[in-house]
């Protein structure tokens, strides 16, 4: 594989610009200039996108509009697709980076060309961009072996110790562009919300490398309005999340991988997330809810 010397942040977007300002700011500053930037509206109703972008009068950030809405996962793919340098980063329009991001994947990809794909740590932020704790995060990093040393997550013990608590931070992930171009990976136009987990597993599965790092290079804004949010309050993150277990169980017995299928079969950080949440609603009294979750939780057992 190529080293690469600069990477894209392509920014797919949809919905409102209330941090895509913020967003932007965060790659332009960046420690290195080794960086290019493409917001991909997906043909969203509110607009106000192309001038935001044209605010910054930077040639290294450019606006694009599909020709029609594509959805999320073909919108994603064509983010890569836009691209022009070997590695992408799918930056979310409500997150922002660290100014220390590009250097941290530019490190990893020339110490580690045969990885294809790279994350970081993140920290969790609020509305307002300021530091918050979220318990489910918190307990990840002891799950997560790059969170002190950095570390790969490779083959059937990798795949185990992933679907054990999915420890990544999916939007921290930067992509090795030729992925998706030569060996025909891509973003499922069928899911909403665990669009990156199944292309993160599809590479396990496919015997690639996945490269962490224990420096935090990204900051994850946690919100109400924000897609995860809505997904988890109707429950259909956690059908996405069991439906995709269930079928790497499947994938991972089939290969050979029995540690890995038995930690698919279990659920457990799926079980474990659904109690907090049981929790929380019922201290926040959204009893319908939690009633919800727990008939959910009952049947996974």
């Amino acid at each position: 594989m190529m080293v690469p010397t600069s990477i894209t942040f392509a920014i797919p977007f949809y919905g409102s610009t209330a941090y895509l300002a913020d967003a932007l700011r965060s790659v332009t500053r960046q420690s290195t200039s080794s960086w290019r930037c493409i917001v991909v509206d997906d043909c969203s109703p509110e607009g106000g996108a192309e001038d935001v972008v044209q605010q910054f009068a930077d040639p290294r950030i450019r606006y694009e509009r599909n020709s029609k809405n594509l959805g999320i996962g073909a919108n994603w793919n064509r983010c890569i697709e836009l691209a022009d340098t070997e590695l992408v980063t799918l930056l979310h329009c409500d997150d922002r980076l660290e100014p220390s991001y590009t250097d941290i994947m530019l490190d990893l990809a020339q110490r580690e060309p045969s990885t294809a794909a790279y994350y970081c740590q993140a920290a969790i932020i609020d509305r307002a961009g300021n530091e918050k704790f979220s318990f489910v995060d918190w307990y990840k990093h002891f799950l997560d072996p790059s969170y002190r040393n950095e570390s790969h997550v490779v083959g059937g013990d990798g795949l185990s110790a992933l679907l054990q608590g999915f420890f990544i931070m999916c939007p921290t992930i930067c992509y090795r562009r030729s992925l998706f171009a030569q060996d025909g990976f891509a973003f499922s136009d069928r899911l909403r919300q665990v669009l990156d987990m199944r292309l993160i597993t599809d590479l396990v599965l496919s015997g690639a490398r996945i490269t962490g790092s224990p420096r935090a290079g990204y900051q994850y804004r946690r919100h109400e309005d924000n897609q995860t949010a809505a997904l988890t309050r109707n429950l259909k993150r956690f059908h996405e999340e069991i439906a995709l277990y269930n079928e790497l169980a499947v994938q991972a017995r089939r290969a050979g991988w029995s540690r890995a299928a038995r930690s698919a079969e279990k659920k457990a950080i799926i079980k474990k997330n659904l109690a907090f949440c049981i929790a929380d609603d019922l201290l926040s009294r959204r009893f319908d809810v939690a009633r919800d979750r727990w008939q959910l939780l009952r049947q996974l057992g």
